[in-house]
């Protein structure tokens, strides 16, 4: 019987331990954190969107989106779905986004848990890996105080996104030490931090709007929904969704920029039409930022009409609602970051997620090159990849 060592217990890690062990493997998990699937409880805002009806390889930022969607499409998302429905977890959606019927995150992490001890994994909690090392034909994985001996080893422990949950980028430096080649990581799902605008005016404000990224000036992605105007800059869905590339760009010494619409929705001339109305009702008020208050709160009307005056003093020319462009200067960093851009690039990978050179070592989630925009693209990647690694490792 082939024994598994995995490294971390996370989404990806728990899959991988299940699909091993459901093959025959003898699956030991080591795992920093005091129980598994601690990262899973914070997912979706505690309600864990798993994955999601719509699966794309646009949905992801990757070096190689054919070979990553080999991987998703041997255990996409109905076979994800029906995997869960069989540990007794239903599922409800909201526009494909999937999550448990309970609307827990606990409900996915108990449930895997539960499988993985059925199948006879040993789960020890508490153990912080500090080295693995190759010999001959065997890995030795230490840990303080105690090395542990495997034929093979699956490495699951996730980017520096989130260090609150245990990531903290070891595998990455595991990896290095055996002559891994990676692509440096970086934060994605993250909100973005701009260069000084009148819209920090309005920090705290939510208004659904509609983003366009530029790279050097040229259209690289778009976005549109609820975004959150900060004193820093910028959050939110349609901020995180363009936030890997746009950090990535910045990395590269490249200018970004981001391009907002506030009323994408709505005709200009509408805009204007209803401010002249307005301009008629409050002729002699000295409040200009009621022209666009039928639009906007008004700490963001405020902003947008700029310097006070009477209504009567207005030129009658309407605020800009859109092409308001933001030059980004970098993000929040890992601390705020949903995952990891960057890791092992699929150059280094075999088509089992085992490391070329280094046979009996796989990887799996986070720490690979892919990065999925809101949604449950995240997990699936993590779930899928572990299936991977779990089948490879055999």
């Amino acid at each position: 019987m082939k024994e598994i060592i995995v490294i971390g217990g996370g989404p990806a890690g728990l899959m991988a331990s299940i699909t091993a062990a459901e093959g025959g493997g003898r699956v030991m998990i080591l795992e920093k954190n005091s129980e598994a699937g601690r990262k899973i409880l914070s997912t979706g805002n505690g309600r864990c969107n798993f994955t999601n009806r719509h699966m794309d390889a646009c949905c992801y930022n990757t070096d190689d989106r054919k070979r990553m969607m080999a991987v998703i499409d041997a255990f996409g998302n109905e076979a994800l779905i029906d995997f869960f429905r069989d540990l007794g977890v239903m599922t409800t959606e909201r526009d494909g986004w999937c999550y448990p019927a309970s609307l827990s995150a606990e409900s996915i992490q108990l449930a895997l848990i539960s499988r993985a001890e059925r199948l006879g994994v040993k789960i020890k909690g508490g153990k912080t890996v500090r080295a693995i090392r190759k010999k001959t034909n065997r890995f030795l994985v230490d840990t303080d105080g105690y090395s542990y001996e495997s034929d093979a080893v699956i490495l699951s422990t996730g980017g520096l996104a989130a260090p609150g949950s245990g990531s903290s980028g070891d595998g990455f430096s595991f990896l290095s030490e055996l002559g891994v080649g990676l692509i440096d990581p970086s934060p994605a799902l993250v909100p973005l931090v701009t260069e000084d605008s009148f819209l920090k005016k309005a920090s705290g404000v939510r208004v659904d709007a509609g983003l366009t990224l530029l790279i050097e000036g040229k259209e690289a992605g778009s976005s549109y929904g609820n975004l959150q105007i900060t004193d820093f800059g910028i959050s939110g869905i349609p901020v995180f969704q363009l936030s890997s590339k746009a950090v990535r760009a910045l990395d590269q010494g490249k200018d970004v920029e981001i391009a907002v619409d506030l009323l994408p929705e709505i005709d200009e001339s509408a805009i204007y039409e209803y401010m002249q109305m307005a301009a008629e009702s409050l002729k002699e008020t000295d409040m200009t930022w009621l022209l666009v208050s039928g639009f906007f709160p008004r700490k963001l009307a405020k902003a947008l009409m700029g310097k006070s005056m009477t209504i009567g003093e207005w030129d009658g020319r309407p605020p800009r609602t859109r092409g308001i462009v933001l030059r980004i200067k970098g993000s929040k960093g890992f601390g705020s970051a949903q995952t990891t851009s960057g890791g092992v690039p699929f150059s280094e990978l075999s088509c089992d997620l085992s490391i070329k050179g280094i046979p009996g070592l796989f990887v799996c989630g986070e720490i690979v090159d892919v990065d999925g925009i809101c949604g449950g693209y995240n997990l699936q990647w993590a779930f899928s990849s572990g299936h991977a690694a779990g089948k490879g490792v055999l």
